[in-house]
C-alpha cells in the first residue's frame, strides 16, 4: 500500500513565537493519473444490482396488492352473507323461515347484498322452516379458503360444498338454533 508523504509549509505562532515546519503533500502516482471514460461510468454489476432491487420490490407489492385484494372481496362478501341472514331473521321474527321466498328476501336487502364482489348475483333457495341455502356462485379459488374459515367459526353455517383450485360455487345452509 502506498502512503502518501508529507511536506507542506506551516506557520505556527505560539506566545509571540514563530515556528516554522514543512510538509508537503505528496499524492501516490496513481491518483496522478487523468481519468478515463470508462473508469467513470457504471458498471455492469451495478446495473443488475439495481435491476434486481427494483424486480423484488415489484414482486413485493403485487403480493401484497393481492393479497389485500382477496382480503377486502372476503370481507365484503363476509358483510353481504350478513345482511342476508339479518335480513332473512329480521322477515321470520325468528320463528319458522317456511314461506319466505327469495324476491321477499330481495326486496328487503340492500343493492349491494344480492352481487359478489366479483359480480355475480347470490341465490338464495331452498326455505324451509328452520334452514335455507345461499350460492356464492363462482366464488374465487384465493377467497373461498378465508370465507370458509371465517364462516365456520359459527355454528349457524353449515358448509355444503368445498374449495378447489378453480373458482366455484360455494353453498351454505343457514340453520336455525344450530
Amino acid at each position: 500500500m502506498l502512503r502518501p508523504t508529507v511536506r507542506k509549509e506551516m506557520t505556527i505562532i505560539v506566545k509571540n513565537v514563530t515556528m516554522r515546519s514543512k510538509f508537503k503533500i505528496k499524492r501516490p502516482a496513481m491518483m496522478n493519473k487523468p481519468i478515463r471514460v470508462a473508469e467513470a461510468g457504471v458498471t455492469l454489476l451495478e446495473i443488475l444490482l439495481v435491476l434486481a432491487i427494483s424486480v423484488s420490490i415489484t414482486l413485493m407489492s403485487v403480493r401484497y396488492y393481492s393479497s389485500a385484494t382477496y382480503s377486502m372481496q372476503t370481507n365484503q362478501t363476509l358483510t353481504q352473507i350478513q345482511a342476508i341472514t339479518a335480513a332473512i331473521d329480521n322477515y321470520a321474527a325468528g320463528l319458522s323461515y317456511a314461506g319466505i321466498s327469495p324476491g321477499q328476501v330481495r326486496a328487503v336487502l340492500p343493492s349491494f347484498s344480492t352481487k359478489t364482489a366479483w359480480g355475480e348475483s347470490i341465490a338464495i333457495e331452498h326455505f324451509t322452516n328452520y334452514s335455507y341455502d345461499v350460492t356464492l356462485p363462482n366464488l374465487p379459488s384465493s377467497v373461498c379458503p378465508l370465507l370458509v374459515s371465517k364462516l365456520t367459526t359459527n355454528n349457524h353455517y353449515k358448509i355444503r360444498s368445498d374449495c378447489g383450485d378453480t373458482s366455484k360455487d360455494l353453498t351454505y345452509t343457514y340453520v336455525l338454533n344450530a
